[in-house]
C-alpha cells in the first residue's frame, strides 16, 4: 500500500468513526479528532504533559493555556516529526486549522484533509457527528509523517 493509499484510508477511518459521535466539548470534539486520526496514521499525538478534563469551551482554553498555547493548532507545532506547510499543499490525512465557531483571535478547529477539497470535522449545524466540510479559509495546516 502506497504512502497516498494509507492516507487516504486513515482519513476515512477518521471520518467513518466520528460521524456518528455527537460533538461532545472535552470527549468528541476536534482535538479527540485530529489525535485520534493521528493514532491511526501512525504518529500519536502527545502533548508532552498531562492536559486535564474540560468540559466547557472556558475549560478547554485553560487547558491549552497549561500546555503554552492560545490556539488548538499551537499543539501541532509541537509534535515531532510534525511539518509546517502551506495549507494549499496539504494531501489527505494531513491536519489543518480552519477558524473555529468563537470568530477570528479564537481558539480555532482542527480538521483532517480527506479528497476533492473536503475536510472531516465538527461544525455547530450538525451536532451529531463530525461531518464532511467545504472550507475556504485555511489558518495553518501540518504534514503528518505516515508510519507503515
Amino acid at each position: 500500500m502506497s504512502e497516498l493509499d494509507r492516507r487516504v484510508a486513515a482519513a476515512q477511518m477518521t471520518y467513518d468513526e466520528f460521524y456518528s459521535r455527537p460533538f461532545v466539548i472535552g470527549k468528541s470534539d476536534c482535538a479527540s479528532l485530529a489525535k485520534w486520526h493521528a493514532r491511526k496514521i501512525g504518529c500519536p499525538f502527545k502533548t508532552g504533559k498531562p492536559v486535564g478534563a474540560y468540559t466547557t469551551a472556558l475549560g478547554m482554553k485553560r487547558a491549552l493555556a497549561r500546555l503554552g498555547c492560545k490556539r488548538v493548532g499551537d499543539i501541532c507545532d509541537k509534535q515531532k516529526g510534525w511539518l509546517a506547510i502551506p495549507p494549499a499543499s496539504a494531501w489527505p490525512g494531513d491536519i489543518i486549522e480552519i477558524e473555529g465557531e468563537d470568530g477570528p483571535g479564537g481558539i480555532g478547529t482542527l480538521c483532517i484533509v480527506l479528497t476533492n477539497g473536503r475536510v472531516c470535522s465538527y461544525h455547530s449545524d450538525a451536532p451529531e457527528g463530525a461531518r464532511a466540510l467545504q472550507v475556504h479559509e485555511y489558518r495553518r495546516a501540518w504534514r503528518l509523517p505516515v508510519k507503515s
